[in-house]
């Protein structure tokens, strides 16, 4: 055999240990995916749950302000805008139901 092909057999031995070190590792870390993941997932479900314990006391010092209750007229004008068509009597006497409930 020639010089260079011995080098080369050698260059060629080499590449092949180092893919096989590199698949190697990389089987490793794909066998760690599922343990990674579900620590992810715990991760998230306590941070979430912080949140909404957080959320809760915020809610009980500082109460979501509710938009205000439209009047009877304001009512009927939206409920015309949206059923245009719809009979006037029928459109007061569903929006006076709503209003009283």
């Amino acid at each position: 055999m020639s010089v260079n092909s011995e080098e080369e057999i050698e260059r060629l031995e080499a590449e092949a240990s180092a893919a096989g070190i590199e698949a190697s590792s990389l089987e490793s870390r794909l066998q760690d995916i599922p343990r990674i993941v579900d620590n992810l997932q715990h991760q998230l479900n306590e941070a979430k749950q912080r949140r909404e314990i957080a959320l809760t006391k915020l809610r009980k010092l500082k109460p979501i302000k509710l938009p205000p209750i439209p009047t009877m007229d304001q009512m009927l004008e939206m409920a015309r805008r949206q059923c245009p068509d719809r009979d006037a009597a029928v459109i007061k006497r569903l929006v006076g139901q709503m209003h009283a409930g």
